[in-house]
């Protein structure tokens, strides 16, 4: 098993295990740049089957993903996973300059340990150094390189990872769903600044709400970086101005310390996200535009994806499988 962040570049199939459904996505370069959707395809899961990120019924999640790969029709193998947000701790640490590579790894494993109270054995790990800092320490004798830090439970990791190889496949890539989405999210963004004469949605306050199986997980993003997140229980589709309020309420309170300014922008995203009047009540509430998610948008298609039809709410609840596919073109 390679690292959580590791980039790729050969063919890769982004594979959500999601609370209600799996989604296979499969991206290529295009021309000018551009992406190709060579492979794109969607299985619903029982309820119960998932619950709380943890794979409960083994063998019909299994089931169901043998016959998804059957309807993908493809012939890679290689795949990259994500750990559900509630199972998947990041965090950043500074460690002093100079460490040899043995001496990090001590180290990276006795905060791991402070932090959770758990045996390092009893966890999956992985750690780098973040990309500002790279290149040399700072001055002065509290010299130091900022390293992120990433932990799941190894229980909760082997599931994902024997589910995968129960079908045949192969993984090589294990990200987190914030990231991913994050991921799909900015190229959204990038896309929607293109069109923009002035270059202000480049720099935008952007959150993304997703919402599933009776779930809404915000992220308030600056590029792919989760600044912050939260979860809360969404009610119903009756209660979809309640749910506006209460995320409005849960961001300020999460944000309410930083500098960062209301949203200018906000994606929903999720099988559930075209909740009637969910768009116009996160727009009013929030005092901003608030669009449903596409990340498949501006692709080509290639000759399988020609023959998929997806209707925009499976194409919302697909944001983590493309940002899981995209990881072959980027390293993080």
């Amino acid at each position: 098993m390679k690292k959580f962040f590791q980039p790729q570049q050969a063919p890769l199939i982004g594979l959500d295990i999601g609370a209600a459904s799996l989604g296979w996505v499969e991206l290529a370069p295009a021309s000018r740049g551009g992406l190709r959707l060579e492979r794109c395809a969607v299985a619903a899961l029982a309820p119960g089957c998932i619950v709380e990120g943890h794979i409960e019924r083994f063998a019909d999640v299994a089931a169901a993903l043998q016959r998804l790969a059957l309807v993908a029709g493809s012939r890679h193998r290689c795949v990259a996973l994500a750990m559900p947000t509630a199972q998947l701790q990041t965090r950043q640490h500074v460690f002093p300059a100079g460490l040899s590579q043995t001496e990090l790894a001590q180290q990276v494993s006795a905060e791991v340990v402070r932090q959770s109270g758990r045996p390092v054995q009893e966890v999956a790990l992985d750690y780098g150094i973040l990309p500002q800092t790279r290149g040399g320490a700072l001055a002065g004798p509290e010299a130091g390189q900022t390293f992120w830090i990433a932990t799941a439970p190894i229980n909760s990791l082997q599931d994902r990872l024997g589910l995968a190889e129960s079908a045949g496949l192969l993984p090589v890539i294990m990200d987190g769903e914030a990231q991913a989405r994050a991921r799909a999210a900015r190229r959204l963004v990038q896309l929607r600044s293109v069109k923009k004469a002035a270059g202000k949605a480049a720099d935008a306050v952007v959150v993304l709400v997703h919402v599933e199986a009776g779930q809404a997980v915000w992220q308030w993003m600056d590029g792919d970086t989760v600044l912050h997140q939260g979860q809360l229980a969404a009610q119903g589709p009756e209660d979809v101005d309640a749910l506006a309020c209460t995320l409005l309420d849960d961001m300020g309170r999460a944000t309410e310390t930083s500098s960062h300014r209301r949203p200018d922008l906000i994606l929903l995203a999720g099988a559930e996200a075209m909740a009637p009047g969910l768009a116009e009540a996160m727009q009013s509430a929030a005092a901003c535009e608030c669009l449903l998610a596409d990340p498949l948008q501006a692709m080509q298609l290639g000759d399988a994806a020609m023959r998929t039809d997806l209707p925009p709410q499976t194409r919302a609840g697909l944001m983590t499988a493309c940002g899981l596919a995209l990881r072959r073109f980027a390293p993080c």
